[in-house]
């Protein structure tokens, strides 16, 4: 869209550009909280409002009602297990037919260290499992008590079982248990560890009491070469993988060792025998330490990886393509890391990894903190969980847009000279025009930001910015999001009202306390570099003028350094049907929804009635009740009339078969790509003639302007009447 920008003397004003996912907000449920280390969760065929919460120590399966948010008194399954590090209950899948066979599949370490898949069946209404029922599946040693993998889930496509097992343990793939030269995740004889295995459990062709299943005729190895049950080698740690349930590509999160973590891909295409490259390669290099090399011939490369630091982490917890309910994620592949709590997403379009996105700090839950992410889950309508190893399981909710209010680099005056200021600096009314003027980020000390402040002398441990800015009260936000950069402790106030505050800064700390609050540390490295937020009720922004007021501490009077920024950002709904994210309901969305249904797309996002399809309803359910107008109306003026056939007959299209893929705005009323006779049946059909604008018709969507303070741009999203 060609967004218009107004500039005056005083203010800059600008409507909202197209969102990208730096632009949005994820809102979520605490649904469950009491687990003992869970580390798994799905749901079962033919029960859609249930969750299977697996434990790694205490070897249970847990009930989640998801209607209730009741959790079952007995549990629905108890195993023994080792509790020994990684190992215990870590993998649970019902098989396709579990409706009719009552099946399902485990995956845990036993107290002697094996890796063991169980079959169980359940009584005939599902309630609880039958005594008796367990059978031994597959199972084989594991050297270490680490890297046990642990995933396993059902092909969508094929109906195979596909079991995902570390390299044994230890480091670099090597020592007791693991194969000389190689590692065993690159040993495809007599070795089931690091690889992708594939089983048919529906059939058994060895007589062992052990191995109770078949080889899929079409395994890489299935005619020798290798082991049969090798579907794809060169894994360190698999930890979680899934299945998109769209089309059946396969994602992997391998967990890294000294440099980076992974995630690899697989399409649904592929024939199988993909080597990942451990112990070789890690990640895109070759693997410190003296094991690493050049890439083995034909191996995969992982779609995305990330280093080990803060920014990145040094654990990936795999998870899912997004499928749910909320459209502006669809397709995006959500997965974290566990020791930093980074939450990233990516979009794969089966060749390139694209907009990966770190959702970390624009992620919002409702109770608790989404910490030691342990796994994701999927219920049965694609509804995203995170999981806890700490005991709560969320849901995400909801996804909204980030509006830049106060960007990053914006203009504030500051006071370092020692001076206390008292209470009264952070009033609207406090007189700051002696303060000198800087552009955040600023600081001094640390070679990486772009001014620097003259510290005081003697130093002080405070330093006070204060910025102002207009508001014209038309923004629709849910909340305001807060994201702040500082070093070491800070507290915000707007307009004197205190909004945040650092948990290394004492609850009541006045001037030149130090952000040592019960001995917290400093902030140091790549942290003095990362904004960490803070959600805040809307109502604190007033219509007229705002000042933000932000008091930074150090740590100690020593300190060399000062860092600070801070993006103030409302919250806002997004709008559904607008499927190219140009923040209108117009031509471009309705002909992107028609070819879906032409397609027969299974693309939720398409699904704007939430019956649970793709089809021409839909296009029906966007024209009428989210743009609020009629079939028929190719100009979207909120009428149908002669106006709608002026245009579009000056196009020459009519009955004209060579031109194809018409627009709405060309006449293609019923979306068969065409403009011609049945355009206008159809739209008579369903309006008659000489429609008016319905109620809360939309001729034109609603442009919200913000006026800012000097040096400010605030950017806000325009949102049709009636539409969310």
């Amino acid at each position: 869209m060609n967004a218009k920008l107004l500039l005056t003397s005083v203010f800059v004003v600008a409507v909202l550009l197209r969102p990208s996912l730096a632009e949005q907000a994820i809102f979520a449920t605490r649904v469950a909280t009491g687990f003992s280390r869970p580390v798994f969760a799905t749901h079962a065929p033919g029960q859609p409002n249930t969750l299977y919460v697996v434990e790694q120590h205490s070897g249970q399966i847990k009930t989640l009602d998801l209607t209730s948010g009741a959790v079952t008194n007995a549990d629905f399954l108890d195993v023994r297990v080792s509790t020994s590090n990684e190992q215990g209950l870590l993998g649970l899948a019902f098989h396709p037919d579990y409706e009719t066979n009552g099946q399902f599949f485990i995956n845990y370490t036993a107290a002697n260290g094996n890796t063991n898949i169980e079959r169980y069946t359940t009584t005939p209404d599902r309630s609880a499992v039958v005594g008796g029922s367990a059978t031994t599946v597959l199972q084989f040693n594991q050297p270490q008590s680490n890297h046990n993998g642990g995933w396993i889930g059902f092909g969508p496509n094929d109906g195979y079982l596909y079991i995902g097992t570390g390299d044994g343990g230890a480091a670099n793939d090597t020592g007791s248990g693991h194969t000389s030269r190689t590692g065993n995740a690159q040993d495809v004889t007599n070795n089931l560890l690091g690889k992708m295995l594939r089983i048919d459990v529906n059939n058994d062709e060895f007589a062992a009491t052990n191995r109770n299943y078949a080889i899929p005729p079409t395994n890489p190895f299935a005619n020798g070469g290798g082991d049969a049950e090798i579907w794809a080698y060169g894994l360190r740690n698999p930890w979680r993988a899934s299945f998109d349930r769209a089309n059946g590509d396969l994602y992997i999160g391998d967990v890294g060792q000294g440099a980076l973590e992974e995630v690899d891909f697989q399409p649904a295409s592929s024939s199988g025998g993909e080597n990942y490259g451990w112990r070789l390669r890690e990640g895109t290099i070759a693997t410190p330490g003296g094991v690493g090399g050049e890439r083995p011939q034909g191996s995969i490369e992982p779609i995305h990886e990330y280093g080990h630091d803060q920014t990145g982490g040094f654990s990936i917890t795999g998870g899912y393509v997004y499928r749910g309910p909320i459209q502006s994620l669809q397709s995006q592949y959500f997965f974290a890391d566990f020791v930093t709590n980074n939450i990233w997403s990516l979009e794969h379009d089966g060749t390139t990894a694209t907009d990966v996105h770190n959702w970390t700090q624009s992620i919002f839950a409702d109770g608790g903190a989404i910490a030691s992410i342990a796994s994701f889950a999927e219920d049965a309508t694609g509804n995203l969980y995170i999981l806890s190893l700490d005991g709560d399981i969320f849901r995400i909710e909801d996804a909204a847009t980030l509006a830049p209010i106060v960007e990053a680099g914006a203009g504030w005056r500051y006071l370092d000279d020692g001076s206390d200021q008292g209470t009264a600096w952070r009033e609207k009314t406090f007189f700051d025009r002696n303060w000198r003027i800087n552009r955040a980020q600023f600081g001094y000390g640390d070679n990486d930001e772009t001014t620097e402040l003259a510290p005081g002398d003697p130093r002080h441990a405070t330093t006070y910015f204060r910025h102002t800015l207009e508001y014209d009260g038309s923004l629709d936000a849910k909340a305001l999001s807060v994201e702040l950069l500082y070093d070491d402790g800070a507290a915000v106030y707007l307009n004197g009202k205190e909004i945040a505050r650092t948990d290394n800064l004492a609850p009541d700390a006045a001037f030149d306390d130090l952000a040592n609050f019960q001995g917290a540390r400093a902030r140091g490295g790549s942290a003095e570099n990362s904004f960490e937020q803070f959600t805040v009720d809307a109502s604190k922004l007033v219509v007229g003028t705002n000042v933000l007021a932000v008091e930074v501490h150090q740590h100690s009077l020593t300190s060399p350094d000062l860092s600070f920024d801070l993006r103030l950002s409302a919250i806002i709904d997004d709008i559904l049907g607008d499927f190219d994210r140009n923040a209108m309901l117009d031509v471009g969305d309705i002909d992107e929804l028609s070819v879906a249904v032409r397609n027969n797309s299974t693309n939720l996002k398409y699904d704007v009635n939430h019956d649970g399809s793709v089809d021409g309803s839909d296009r029906v359910h966007w024209i009428e009740s989210l743009r609020h107008t009629w079939i028929g109306d190719s100009n979207l003026d909120g009428e149908f009339n002669s106006r709608d056939f002026t245009g579009i007959f000056r196009l020459s299209e009519y009955e004209n078969a060579a031109v194809g893929d018409s627009t709405w705005a060309e006449g293609d009323w019923n979306g068969d790509s065409e403009f011609d006779s049945s355009d206008f049946v159809f739209a008579f059909q369903a309006n008659g003639y000489e429609r008016g604008p319905r109620p809360n018709a939309v001729p034109e969507p609603i442009i919200p302007l913000f006026a800012l303070g000097l040096a400010t741009t605030l950017v806000a999203r325009r949102r049709p009447q009636g539409a969310r």
